[in-house]
């Protein structure tokens, strides 16, 4: 009973002083970051070099893991770049999401597996890369990882109130 008491009041605070301090910042920093991934997604230089090309992976994980068994110096850069880039361009949604609305984990995973879907497939639509199943399941896996870095910051910000 103390715990859960406990819990709503910690989830309490949390919220109301997320509300109250940080919002106007938080939807400048978000509007920010939408921004610069949606240039990044569908208007940076690497989206102009393969203009025109379509293709798409459907085999979950399996590039990657082939990737890994080259491990030759552009394998790795490369691997980095793919792995760690679709992860952190997706971790800030997931730190967002959890910061304006009062979704749980599962909420969260599905906004970025939406919105990773619907990403893909316009740039499969206007032939501007490879609709690629790895990069859905790395976006997703950096909306849940930004979920759990803003439960996991909160509480020290709050002591500092």
């Amino acid at each position: 009973m103390y715990n859960k008491r406990k819990r709503i009041e910690v989830s309490m605070k949390i919220s109301a002083f997320t509300l109250r301090k940080y919002r106007a910042p938080a939807i400048l920093l978000f509007t920010l970051y939408l921004v610069v991934l949606f240039y990044l997604l569908f208007f940076s230089g690497y989206r102009q070099s393969v203009y025109g090309l379509r293709g798409y992976n459907y085999l979950p994980l399996l590039p990657l893991l082939e990737e890994v068994a080259s491990l030759n110096s552009f394998g790795l850069s490369f691997i980095t770049s793919n792995l760690f880039g679709n992860v952190l361009a997706f971790l800030p949604l997931g730190f967002f999401a959890a910061f304006f609305t009062k979704k749980n984990v599962s909420a969260i995973i599905m906004m970025s597996f939406l919105l990773s879907f619907s990403i893909e497939m316009l740039q499969f639509i206007f032939a501007i890369g490879i609709c690629d199943i790895n990069d859905i399941l790395l976006n997703t896996i950096g909306g849940a990882l930004g979920y759990c870095l803003f439960y996991l910051t909160m509480p020290f910000l709050v002591k500092k109130q």
